[in-house]
């Protein structure tokens, strides 16, 4: 190819390249005035919705039919200003009660036959301000939906509004979920629902799936009720399923029915020996400390270093003990007593730094 050739080719290749370049620019300044743009039309349409909201509350005569329809199709603004006025909605002004009844309801039984999860998000959302005992079952089944956003708040607006014939089968399906999911719905429901605790009882009663129960056990912890007695706690104390038996120690440490608890210091397995050790350390249950100091000699390192730990909340008399161990001849006792004697001279020595003026 002669010289003459290949400018005609390099120009029109290089006018390309500058072609594209300012059609990027371009593009990328297109995209951010199409944002800006966005979010400016966003900010206007909040402001008139809330300007409109407030006009509302004052005059109900405002939410005429066809604004009603328009409410319905903007559901994610109507659920934004609900969130904003939590305070007023438990208030039953006609306002509340004709947006809940004529907006939210309406709506909330439409979306929740939509495949798209965000549509059923939107109707849980509205179910959680209204709701239609009728629709318990759409409930149910949102609770089984694969994406966690619309199972987390189908379970929450259950315990909120659901019967206690719900609240059994939710609880049920509830033990097959992931512990991490459990305690993520544990906090919603004690917001939604403090008084559980019969509901749980007559789930307790009826149910002998273990995982099931240990559902009910660790939702009882949580809940800051009184201390009921359960008939079958005992059997769970005896379970084959570590899992349940934990729970129900817990409860048993959570009732301190400590002349119980002392017995499990003798247990066959060493996650409930070592449970138990802590938690009579945290009662200071002075007649137990014979039973940590003979737990300092157990095979299990972790029991060892519980009953070292929990010998360290009776003060003088479980320092006494711990300094009390021999290295010679060498036994488990004397490591443990080691390591919790020096965790508590850190913490002596953290503490007096920080009282230091």
């Amino acid at each position: 190819m002669t010289r003459t050739e290949f400018i005609p080719i390099a120009e029109t290749i290089f006018m390309i390249e500058v072609s594209l370049v300012v059609l990027m620019l371009v593009s990328a300044y297109l995209f951010k005035g199409y944002f800006v743009i966005k979010r400016l039309v966003r900010k206007r349409t909040k402001e008139n919705w809330t300007a409109f909201w407030h006009e509302a509350e004052r005059d109900t005569s405002l939410l005429t039919d066809d604004k009603i329809k328009n409410m319905q199709k903007r559901i994610v603004w109507v659920l934004m200003l609900m969130k904003q006025s939590k305070e007023k909605i438990q208030s039953e002004s006609l306002f509340y009660n004709k947006i809940r009844k004529e907006v939210l309801l309406p709506t909330g039984k439409k979306l929740i036959r939509k495949h798209n999860y965000l549509k059923k998000y939107y109707a849980i959302e509205c179910f959680y301000y209204q709701f239609d005992p009728e629709d318990e079952h759409y409930l149910l089944k949102a609770i089984s939906h694969p994406v966690l956003l619309v199972s987390l708040n189908a379970a929450r607006v259950s315990f909120k509004h659901g019967s206690t014939k719900l609240l059994e089968k939710v609880i049920s399906h509830l033990a097959h979920w992931k512990w991490f999911q459990q305690d993520a719905i544990a906090s919603m429901i004690l917001e939604e629902r403090p008084m559980l605790t019969e509901a749980l009882l007559n789930c307790l009663e009826k149910e002998k799936s273990h995982s099931v129960r240990t559902l009910c056990y660790r939702l009882l912890l949580l809940l800051p009720s009184k201390d009921e007695v359960i008939r079958e706690l005992e059997a769970d104390l005896y379970s084959n399923f570590i899992d349940l038996r934990v729970v129900a120690l817990d409860y048993l440490i959570k009732v301190k029915d400590i002349s119980r608890l002392r017995n499990f210091m003798y247990d066959d397995d060493w996650v409930i020996r070592a449970r138990t050790a802590h938690a009579l350390g945290l009662l200071l249950d002075k007649e137990s400390i014979h039973l940590l100091e003979e737990a300092l000699f157990d095979p299990e390192w972790w029991v060892r270093t519980y009953s070292a730990e929990a010998l360290l909340c009776f003060g003088q008399i479980g320092l006494a003990i711990l300094q009390q161990q021999s290295p010679k001849p060498y036994s488990g006792a004397y490591d443990a007593a080691r390591e919790a004697l020096s965790r508590h001279r850190h913490t002596q020595i953290r503490k007096r730094r920080r009282h230091k003026p």
